[in-house]
C-alpha cells in the first residue's frame, strides 16, 4: 500500500480515505475548523443576533444536581420542534444549578424563513442516561426585536413538570458587541445518518429528493449539481439547507467564506450505488468548502474530514481538492453553472471532472444538462442499478 494506491484511490470521488488509511497516520492533525473561526452571516445579508442570557427557577433534573444547557432553533410559525431544522440550531455551554447563566449569543441568517419564530429547549445533561427535558419556550423573532434588544423573560412549558423562565434578547449584530459578548457558534450536535433510499432518475413526476440551494446562497452555488463521470460513486449534490444534519453542516448559506456538507447527510448527496455510501458512512465523511469570497465565489479549496476517525485532511501536498468556476459559457451545458473539480496528489493532478448545475434555484430542471445526467445514470457505467440513485434522509428530526 504505497503512494500509487493513494493516487488510485483519489480517482473516484469518496474513496480517498482508503488511500489515507493505507498511508498511515500522517494526517492526524484534526483541528482545521475551530468553532471561533466560523464567522456568522453572509456579508451580503443582515443576520440577526440572538442572546440567551439565563434561566431562573428550573426544576431539578436529577439527584446529582442540575447541569442545564439550552438549544435554540429558528423556524416557521407554529412549526413543531421536530420540523425546525437541526442545522439551524445552536447549543449553549453547560452551566450548573437551577438558575444557570449561559450568556451565549449567536448570529443567524433568517432570510429564508417567513415570520421566523425562536424555539428554546432546556435540558439537564446526564452522563449516565439520556438528558432530561426541563421545558421549552416559543416566541416570534419580531416580538423579541420589538423590545429593542432588551431581555425578555419567557415562561417554560411543554411538560407538566416544567417550571421557571428563560431570558432572551434579539437585535442587529451590534447587539452582541454592545453586550460585550463574542459570537458563540456551538452548533447543535450532529444528528444520525439515515438509511439509503432509491430514486428513479427517469421519474419526471416525482420531486427530486435533494434539497435545492436557494437565494441565500451565491448564484454560482444555487440549485443542484451533477458530479459527472463518477461511475458507481457520487451522482447529485447540493449546497441546499438548512437540513437535519446539525453540527454546522448544510446551513443553506455561507458563513464567512465557508460551507460544510456531510456526504451521507440529509438530502444533500446521492450515489449511483449504495456500497460507496455505506463505505463513507462508516467514516462519516464531511467536506469543508473554503471559497475565495462569499458573495461571488470563483475558486474553492475543499478539506475532507472523517468524523469517526477524528481526522481532517488539510495537508494539501498530500491530497489537494479544488473547485474552479468556468466563467465562460460551457458549450456542452448551456444555461448551467459549471465548476471544474480538480484533485491533486503529491503535487500531480490525478483527476478532473465537471460539477454541472442540472436544477436551478427554483427547482426547475435545466436542459440539456438534466437529460445528459439521466442518460449517464442509465448507462452501465454507473454500476448494478442503472437509472437509480440513492439518497439519505435524517431518521430523527428532533430531540
Amino acid at each position: 500500500f504505497g503512494s500509487s494506491y493513494l493516487i488510485q484511490a483519489t480517482l473516484v470521488e469518496g474513496v480517498l480515505w482508503r488511500g489515507v488509511l493505507a498511508m498511515g497516520n500522517c494526517c492526524s492533525n484534526a483541528a482545521y475548523l475551530k468553532e471561533g473561526e466560523r464567522p456568522a452571516g453572509d456579508p451580503g445579508e443582515k443576520p440577526t443576533a440572538i442572546i440567551v442570557w439565563s434561566a431562573k427557577g428550573l426544576r431539578k433534573g436529577d439527584i446529582a444536581g442540575n447541569d442545564p444547557y439550552c438549544v435554540v432553533r429558528v423556524g416557521k410559525p407554529k412549526e413543531p420542534w421536530s420540523e425546525k431544522m437541526r442545522s439551524a440550531g445552536r447549543r449553549s455551554q453547560t452551566a450548573s444549578g437551577v438558575n444557570p447563566a449561559w450568556n451565549f449569543g449567536f448570529a443567524i441568517n433568517t432570510a429564508h424563513i417567513s415570520q421566523p419564530e425562536v424555539h428554546i429547549r432546556v435540558f439537564d445533561q446526564d452522563f449516565l442516561d439520556s438528558d432530561d427535558f426541563l421545558g421549552d419556550a416559543v416566541v416570534s423573532l419580531q416580538t423579541l426585536l420589538s423590545s429593542g434588544g432588551a431581555p425578555m423573560d419567557l415562561a417554560l412549558g411543554g411538560d407538566h413538570d416544567a417550571k421557571g423562565t428563560v431570558q432572551v434578547s434579539a437585535g442587529p449584530l451590534e447587539l452582541l458587541q454592545d453586550s460585550k459578548l463574542s459570537k458563540w457558534v456551538g452548533f447543535e450536535t450532529i444528528g444520525p445518518i439515515g438509511k439509503p433510499k432509491p430514486w428513479d432518475v427517469t421519474d419526471s413526476a416525482s420531486p427530486i429528493p435533494v434539497l435545492v440551494g436557494g437565494s441565500s446562497l451565491p448564484k454560482n452555488l444555487r440549485g443542484i449539481f451533477w458530479l459527472t463521470e463518477q461511475g458507481s460513486s457520487s451522482a447529485l449534490a447540493s449546497f441546499g439547507g438548512p437540513n437535519h444534519d446539525g453540527g454546522g453542516c448544510s446551513l443553506g448559506h455561507i458563513t464567512g467564506n465557508r460551507y460544510t456538507v456531510r456526504v451521507c447527510g440529509d438530502r444533500v448527496w446521492t450515489f449511483a450505488e449504495t456500497s460507496m455510501g455505506e463505505a463513507l458512512e462508516s467514516i462519516d465523511l464531511v467536506y469543508h468548502f473554503t471559497f475565495d469570497r462569499a458573495s461571488d465565489p470563483k475558486k474553492c479549496q475543499i478539506y475532507p474530514e472523517a468524523r469517526n476517525w477524528g481526522l481532517v485532511l488539510k495537508q494539501e501536498w498530500l491530497l489537494d481538492f479544488e473547485m474552479v468556476l468556468k466563467e465562460e459559457p460551457d458549450a456542452e451545458y448551456p444555461g448551467s453553472v459549471v465548476w471544474s473539480r480538480q484533485s491533486f496528489s503529491l503535487g500531480q493532478k490525478v483527476n478532473e471532472y465537471a460539477l454541472v448545475q442540472v436544477v436551478d434555484e427554483t427547482g426547475k430542471r435545466i436542459q440539456p444538462a438534466w437529460d445528459k445526467f439521466v442518460a449517464y445514470q442509465k448507462s452501465t457505467a454507473t454500476g448494478d442499478s442503472p437509472g437509480v440513485i440513492w439518497y439519505r434522509e435524517a431518521p430523527e428530526k428532533g430531540k
